[in-house]
């Protein structure tokens, strides 16, 4: 299993109004290609959100994927 570069930090989430999420390109940012892939298909499972024509995600399941060890399903 990869380990991430780095893990994203919560001051680096984007910000939408009240709204606090996690886009890919973060992801892409703070992890390796496989980490990111990996990100993208545990995912799946999640609720996405799409945000100024990007996936986005909710900071709480970025870092519940971190917190399992980065699982791709």
């Amino acid at each position: 299993m990869s380990v991430p570069e780095r893990v994203i930090p919560p001051e680096e989430y984007e910000r939408l109004g009240d709204e606090t999420y996690v886009t890919d390109s973060l992801v892409e940012k703070y992890h390796r290609a496989e980490g990111a892939a990996r990100f993208r298909k545990w995912a799946i499972q999640t609720t996405q959100l799409l945000v100024r024509d990007q996936s986005a995600y909710f900071p709480a399941d970025y870092e519940r994927w971190i917190a399992a060890g980065l699982p791709d399903g």
